[in-house]
């Protein structure tokens, strides 16, 4: 992040940024311990509850602090491709021919307000 200009005018401070992303993964997990569990007891494929309404708004509220560039939204990137961090390894986000780590939401906020 080398002579790279931060944001400090964001209403989400880094603390609320990860924590809204924890609790957006925690729901995505219980959905999913749901969807089995459901499965197992009716024997049958289930799939998860719908819930992209919430999902789709509140990704779009930190949107507005952090908005999508080029059509990538690195917040969804983070949370569907590679699983809240979770997927993440060297080399897998790239910028400028660098690695970015987007190993976890505290990092990817660092990055964030760089831009």
């Amino acid at each position: 992040m080398e002579n790279q200009k931060i944001k400090t005018d964001s209403f989400f401070t880094r603390e609320l940024f990860v924590e809204t992303l924890r609790v957006l993964d925690k729901q995505k997990q219980h959905d999913e311990k749901a969807t089995r569990t459901l499965s197992k007891v009716f024997n049958c494929n289930m799939e998860n509850y719908d819930n992209h309404l919430l999902n789709n708004q509140l990704v779009k509220l930190l949107q507005t602090e952090f908005p999508a560039e080029c059509g990538c939204c690195d917040i969804e990137f983070f949370m569907w491709e590679i699983d809240f961090g979770r997927r993440y390894y060297p080399g897998c986000v790239k910028e400028n021919g660098g690695n970015v780590d987007f190993s976890d939401a505290g990092k990817l906020y660092d990055y964030l307000i760089t831009k």
